[in-house]
């Protein structure tokens, strides 16, 4: 099932080049230690930005979660950008992280362009090098399959859709994976920069999203619409859907808001770009908080012909604003992947639940 996802596009680059509303529940943690990180619209593989890390001689790391106590068989995929290869001085590592926060498995790109495999962090063990695939000066499309087994261990890095390293019945260990890191290590004057875009991780649970996606693109959508009659209030706004669909999120200043239990409310979906033929997946990532200290908990839902999907377990809210995470692997009107058509046709429902 889909665990996480980001194209970097609801976020903005302020304040702190994005960083900030990225922290709040989205990403987990950031080190910065000098140069520019975060959201940029220097480079962009889907839509208008990317999130950008300047190499130079400190560490620069970002990280994301899962989400539960971790994962046996966990994939992640995302695309990069190099303005140039690094250096023999130069690292740049995607990491699966433990619970907490160990390194499992990590891929360096070396200075030829080509990946290798380590257990544990960059001084682990290497388990396999891919030949030069990676240039500078173009996006490439990196997806990675981890199973966690201290005997039958495996790990599959693919680049572009095609196989680059693959090592089976290999000791991985027995802490699962919950979690993700980029980091970027370097030399003082370097000019490296390394771009991500279209980020996102999936475990094998469930029908759906359970194997390797392939070098997919993620589109940021807003609803264009409500059905009435709803039940939630509309402030600095003219309608629902233009409360909530600033870049960046402006807080109080325009929001929807319920007092009551049950208060629903179902949004309308934009029409897809004609290339678009299937949706492998939707997330919704839910900037939601309460306005005054007590109990509030908000769920999303697709809505699809007469039937509803739930997008994970109810949200619990605190008094400050933060992102929640709601994803959606299938059809529920046809049990089956997603078409364009249904996608168009479905609807986004938003409800307080307690």
């Amino acid at each position: 099932m889909l665990l996480f996802a980001d194209s970097f596009e609801h976020y903005g680059t302020t304040p702190n080049n994005g960083r900030d509303a990225m922290l709040r529940g989205l990403w987990a943690q950031f080190d910065i230690s000098g140069g520019f990180m975060g959201v940029t619209t220097d480079q962009k593989r889907t839509g208008s930005y990317s999130f950008r890390m300047e190499q130079n001689i400190n560490n620069k790391l970002a990280r994301f979660v899962f989400g539960g106590s971790g994962k046996v068989v966990s994939g992640v995929g995302f695309g990069i950008y190099l303005n140039e290869l690094p250096t023999i001085n130069t690292n740049i590592y995607s990491s699966f992280m433990s619970l907490a926060n160990g390194f499992i498995v990590s891929i360096a790109i070396q200075s030829d362009g080509s990946l290798a495999a380590y257990l544990g962090g960059s001084g682990g063990t290497l388990i396999a090098v891919s030949d030069s695939l990676l240039t500078a000066g173009a996006f490439y499309h990196i997806e990675s399959k981890l199973v966690v087994d201290p005997v039958v261990g495996d790990i599959e890095i693919r680049v572009n859709g095609n196989i680059a390293i693959k090592a089976s019945n290999i000791n991985t260990g027995s802490t699962n994976a919950a979690g993700y890191r980029f980091s970027v290590t370097g030399r003082s004057g370097s000019t490296l920069s390394v771009y991500l875009d279209d980020v996102f991780a999936w475990d094998d649970i469930g029908d759906f999203n359970n194997d390797f996606l392939g070098p997919q693109r993620l589109l940021t959508v807003y609803a264009n619409g409500e059905i009435s009659p709803y039940d939630w209030t509309t402030v600095g706004a003219a309608s629902p859907h233009e409360a909530i669909d600033e870049v960046p999120p402006d807080g109080d200043t325009s929001y929807i808001g319920a007092n009551d239990y049950a208060s629903v409310i179902d949004f309308t979906l934009p029409t897809l770009p004609p290339e678009i033929d299937r949706v492998y997946g939707i997330f919704v990532p839910a900037y939601a908080k309460l306005d005054e200290a007590g109990l509030g908990d908000i769920q999303v839902s697709l809505v699809s012909g007469s039937e509803v999907l739930t997008g994970g377990d109810p949200a619990t809210l605190g008094t400050d604003y933060v992102y929640k995470r709601f994803t959606f692997d299938y059809d529920p009107d046809t049990d089956a992947q997603i078409t364009k058509a249904a996608f168009e046709a479905a609807k986004i429902r938003l409800e307080k639940t307690l």
